[in-house]
This record gives structure tokens, C-alpha cells and sequence, in this order.
């Protein structure tokens, strides 16, 4: 079966048995085209390269999460647990991270997901929430010496007026 997508000026030939690169908040990878069912949202069936932790590689993705393998930036770098990157956050902003500006992302430990990434300030290393990768671009090694410190604005000090005691006649 062949099903054709349009999104402004782009068209996606989807058809059996061709190659796709899948992206959603639960899965993400290279896969096959295994079936495709056009009246359903998730109707999309992809065989993945590789199984989630489960085992599983048949999966069902909706039209807008499947892509052609050329639209896939292939040398993104794979993240690892415990290996903190620098990644540009794209898309709608979520919660306090800001479209466009960089952050620190790093594979979250306690979740099964390997999308599920921890997100971290660069300047602080401060923790800021958790996301999907898919939200960020442009990732890439991250290096200490990069960002340096943000500069705390501290408060004025209040002046110590010494004041003189009056005479306390008891």
C-alpha cells in the first residue's frame, strides 16, 4: 500500500517495506514501514531497527512522527547515562526552557525511555526539569571551560550606624 503526506511544500511518499526514521515521545529510531492503515491517527506500523528495553520492535507511530531517512540528521551523537551534552533547545518552549538557547541534557537514569532526557542549566549545572530529546538540536560535547559562571547580583549592604547611647538615669 502507498500513502502520500503533504505538509506545505513537502511531500512524503510512505509505502510498504520503505525505510523511515520515527520520532515520538516513547520511541525513536530507524525502522521499515511493516503497514500502513490511513483511517487510523496512530496508523503508521514501523519494524525498528533495534527493540525498546522491552524487546520490542513493532511499533505504531502517528503520519507526523515519521520521517524519510534523508530528512534524519544522522550525526547526532548518541547520548549516554551519566555523559552530560550541549543541546539547542527547538520547538515550543516548555516550562523554563527558552527556544533557541542552549542547555545541558543528559539521559534520565530512572526512566526506561532512552528519549527521556534530565535538562540542566549550563552556567550552574543546575537541574531544570526533564523532556523528551526530541525538543532539542545541534547536539553536541559538552566542555567546563564553554559557559562561564552566571555573575550573582548580590544585595546592597545596609551601612552599620553606630548609634550613641543617651544616659539612663535609674
Amino acid at each position: 500500500m502507498t500513502y502520500s503526506m503533504e505538509w506545505g511544500n513537502d511531500t512524503l511518499q510512505l509505502a510498504e517495506n520503505n525505510p523511515v526514521y520515527c520520532e515520538s515521545a516513547m520511541f525513536s529510531g530507524p525502522g521499515v514501514i511493516d503497514n500502513i492503515f490511513p483511517e487510523e491517527y496512530f496508523g503508521i506500523q514501523v519494524l525498528m531497527n533495534e527493540p525498546d528495553p522491552d524487546g520490542h520492535r513493532l511499533k505504531r507511530f502517528a503520519r507526523e512522527e515519521v520521517k524519510s531517512l534523508d530528512e534524519h540528521p544522522s550525526d547526532q551523537p548518541v547520548l549516554s547515562p551519566g555523559v552530560k551534552m550541549v543541546a539547542r533547545a527547538a520547538g515550543e518552549p516548555i516550562g523554563h526552557i527558552k527556544t533557541g538557547e542552549q542547555y545541558l541534557i543528559q539521559v534520565s537514569t530512572y526512566s526506561k525511555n532512552p528519549q527521556q532526557v534530565n535538562i540542566y542549566d549550563p552556567h550552574t549545572e543546575r537541574h531544570l526539569g526533564g523532556c523528551s530529546k526530541i525538543h532539542f538540536q545541534d547536539i553536541r560535547e559538552y566542555d567546563k571551560s564553554e559557559f562561564s559562571p552566571k555573575d550573582r547580583t548580590k544585595p546592597e549592604k545596609k551601612k552599620n550606624v553606630q548609634l550613641e547611647q543617651l544616659s539612663f538615669d535609674f
